[in-house]
């Protein structure tokens, strides 16, 4: 292997175990590079937004919704547990909860970047264990299925 593979190797991997949440030592650890050489890599290419948009995944989105719609929902209770309730506020908070509900669900069953971003992401993982038992998993193929999906990320941002 070239010392240009090898580092671009070494840089796949880094951004994998990034990717997983590992500090930069650790990564640089396991890759066997300096943890000045993880923090270029991160900046060069944005690793950290990269981190946030995985960070940021329709799930978690739809979660937040969904607890929205339960705080609206009790304080319609507690709105109808008053003697003297307000029906148009209880209207309003309804109108509310179900609008939540509706793009909480739209949200659920969509498939977007950063689904595309979980799948990848868990793929990525699952690869680079694999690797470690199955020799025909080379560094190599490693950086180039790296690319592809940072090439299919780009082609999906650049669709919406």
């Amino acid at each position: 292997m070239t010392k240009r593979t090898e580092m671009a190797s070494k840089k796949a991997k880094a951004y994998r175990l990034f990717m997983g949440g590992l500090s930069q030592k650790e990564i640089a650890d396991q890759c066997g590079v300096t943890e000045a050489t993880v923090s270029r890599w991160a900046n060069a290419e944005n690793w950290r937004d990269r981190l946030e948009e995985e960070k940021t995944s329709s799930v978690e989105l739809a979660n937040s919704l969904m607890l929205a719609a339960r705080k609206i929902t009790e304080a319609i209770i507690a709105e109808l547990n008053k003697p003297d309730y307000n029906i148009e506020s209880i209207t309003k908070l309804s109108d509310n909860t179900a609008k939540i509900m509706a793009s909480a669900e739209r949200i659920a069953n969509t498939v977007n970047r950063a689904t595309v971003i979980d799948v990848f992401t868990a793929f990525d993982r699952w690869l680079l264990k694999r690797s470690e038992t199955d020799k025909s998993i080379t560094p190599e193929i490693l950086v180039i299925i790296n690319r592809l999906h940072q090439e299919y990320l780009d082609h999906i941002k650049n669709r919406c």
